[in-house]
Formats: C-alpha cells, structure tokens, sequence
C-alpha cells in the first residue's frame, strides 16, 4: 500500500525528528520510501509524493510499542487489528510539500516530514527523518513569455501620496485572460511600485487554454527622489515653528472676524489659546492618475481653547482652523498656507454647523474635545488619523 499526497496538501502535525530504541537496528530513513511524480504543463505543473507504506511495514515488521503504548488501552485495542508498524504510519508520519503551484522543470520542490508528537512516544522506533528534495522534470513543454514586456510606470505626487499610470508600449503583449495590477509598497521610507500579472483562471487552466506560460509573475519600479525627497505633513511637530505662529496669528484673526464680531457683547472674549492639532492623511495613497482623488492629501486642524465669560461666569470651549496640502521639503520647510481650508462657521456650506447654546446665547465651536474629535473624524471619513496632539 502507498500513501500519496499531492503539493496542494498540509497535513498539520508538529514537526519532530525523534529517537528511541531502534526498530531492531539502526534508525530507519524515511527517505527511501518515498518517490516522486510530476505531471501537468510547465509553468502549471504539480508533484506528488508517495510512501511505499507496504515496504516500510515489511521492513519494520518487528517494531514494539514501548511501556507506555502497551499501557494505552486504545492503542492496545487497535494493536489487536494490525501490525504496529502499521498503527505508526497511520498515527505518526505526515508530510508536506512545498511549493504547492506553478512549478516548471527544473524547479525544487521540498518534502519535510511531520511526526505526531501526541503518538509517537507509544511506538519503540528510530526513524531519521530528513528533508527530502525533488527536482521536478517531466513537464509537458510550453512557450513562455514576459507579460511585462516594453511596460513602463509613470509616478505623480508626494510620499506617501502617489498617482501612477502603467505605459503599456508596441510590444506589450495583449493581455489575454489576465490582467497587470498596480500596488505600492512602502518600506523604511523606500517606496516601490509592484505590477503583477493575475490570470482571471487558475494557472493550469490559463496554461492550457493560451498554450503559454509567464516566465514571470511580478515587475518592480522603484519611485525616484524626485517624488520622496519631500513629503506631506503627518504631524504637527513637522511644521517650523515660525510657521506654526503665522497660523495662530491668523487663527486668532479668523474667530474674531467669524464669531467674535457677531456677538451682542464682544467684550465677554477673554482670549484665546492654542491647545494642539490632529493631523490627517488621506486614505487614498495609490490611485490611477486618471481617478485620483481631487480631494486634499493631508489636513492639519488646529484646535483653540476659547476663554469667554457670560452671565453665569467665566468658561471655556473649543473651535479649530484648518490647513491642508502642507509639504515639508527635504529640508524640513514647510510654506506657510496663505488661507485656511475649513473653519468652523455659521455660513457653512453644511446644514450641520457645529455649536451650542449656553444661557440664551449660540457658540460656534465645540463644548469639549471630544466632541470636537468626534466631528472632524466623522465629517472627513476619506481621511486616517496620523496624529494628535490635543492636551
């Protein structure tokens, strides 16, 4: 009897290499039971495994269980009905194989052993249960071809915000029954755009409808400096502090004019202060340049504490301003936006204005900061918190 077991397959049993008393002599190499086929086209190919169980039982037909097998009723009850090699190969040996598709001649394919650890301690065995490596051979020959032949990528934008565009050129193959993907890859700092060729079927399938085979399934660009060298903003502490003053001057100026100016009575504004920032970037980083995002790619909202005294006595409350598109350069400058791009305000484009009343009077702005946080998060759900300052 042989026991087969195609690459698709995982048997899931813990990994050990074990020794006990031998199987009447030296430790048994698993190797030499087990063979190899392969079959399919190349590039689609599989391999299976097969154990030559009835060779290994004949040669191990004087395998013992140990003390504490014997001692294991149900392992004594199945002892009744077969050998105890028999009971090892059913109970202890596993494998798996790997890689489990789109293999071509020549490449390898590694069958490492899974002894069950729960079992094997019933059954008195040394086995050596090395790797055991194939080299697949066999496979029906097919045509190749580079499915990234003559394609470029045109890159747009600032880190981490990108646009791309793949340029197919006049020896692009055509794309019959897959299609060239595009996603970005971003590691310390270093980003890379990764094109990759999916068949709209599985590999063999594809193999045996076309007559052809990719020779690869993956193209890597790499995005120069000219696009990373500066970046958007995603904190707070990025911007100069100069820049971050010109802001509260022109923050400050921004309530009184909106609010402040409103008021039955102005001289209930004590002052103002600044209480920190929430930074967002958009969450989309990666677009085709032909439906990238019109939207801003990051927005800084400065949030002021307002001090204010009414009838009852003195408060506070909240109020942002909101700047967006900031790049700081390799450098580290930043320019400094010449208007703000959201504030809140009560002839806002939105039917929600955010405010509340206190003693017969309107307030434009928030009573505390989480309420605050609650409505910018909620208002810009296109954007992803990168972080805050608020104290």
């Amino acid at each position: 009897m042989k026991r087969t077991i195609s690459v698709l397959m995982l048997v899931s049993i813990a990994l050990c290499v074990f020794s006990f008393a031998s199987c009447g002599g030296s430790a048994v190499r698993l190797e030499k039971y087990v063979t190899f086929s392969a079959e399919g086209m190349e590039g689609a190919g599989t391999v299976t495994a097969e154990f030559d169980e009835e060779a290994f039982i004949r040669d191990n037909k004087n395998m013992k269980l140990t003390s504490e097998g014997k001692k294991n009723e149900w392992i004594k009850e199945a002892a009744g009905e077969c050998t105890v090699a028999e009971m090892f190969c059913e109970l202890c040996l596993g494998w798996e194989l790997s890689p489990s598709e789109r293999l071509s001649n020549g490449d390898t394919v590694t069958l490492t052993w899974n002894i069950d650890p729960m079992f094997v301690r019933y059954f008195s065995c040394s086995v050596k249960a090395d790797p055991v490596s194939y080299t697949v051979q066999g496979l029906e020959q097919t045509p190749s071809f580079d499915p990234f032949a003559d394609i470029g990528v045109s890159v747009g934008g600032v880190a981490p915000v990108f646009t791309y565009e793949i340029l197919r050129g006049p020896n692009t193959p055509a794309e019959d029954g897959y299609s060239i993907k595009a996603a970005l890859e971003a590691e310390n700092g270093n980003y890379t755009v990764v094109l990759t060729a999916e068949t709209y079927s599985d590999p063999e399938a594809y193999v045996r409808q076309y007559g052809k085979r990719m020779r690869a399934a993956e193209k890597r660009f790499p995005i120069s400096s000219e696009h990373t060298a500066a970046h958007y903003v995603t904190a707070a502490a990025e911007i100069p502090a100069g820049v971050l003053q010109t802001l509260h001057v022109m923050s400050e100026n921004e309530f009184r004019t909106a609010e402040v100016s409103g008021w039955e009575n102005p001289e209930s504004f004590r002052g103002v202060s600044y209480a920190g920032a929430l930074t967002f970037l958009t969450k989309n980083t990666f677009l085709p340049v032909y439906s990238a995002n019109s939207g801003h790619a990051n927005y800084v909202f400065l949030v002021y504490k307002i001090d204010v005294e009414d009838v009852a006595g003195p408060f506070s409350y909240y109020y942002y301003t909101a700047v967006t598109d900031l790049i700081a350069d390799a450098d580290g400058s930043v320019e400094t936006p010449v208007a703000f791009s959201e504030t809140p305000h009560p002839d806002s484009y939105f039917a929600d204005v955010p405010g509340f009343e206190r003693n017969g009077l309107f307030y434009l702005g928030f009573a505390t900061l989480s309420e605050l946080r609650a409505y910018v998060a909620g208002s810009h759900s296109w954007l992803e918190l990168t972080d805050d300052t608020l104290v």
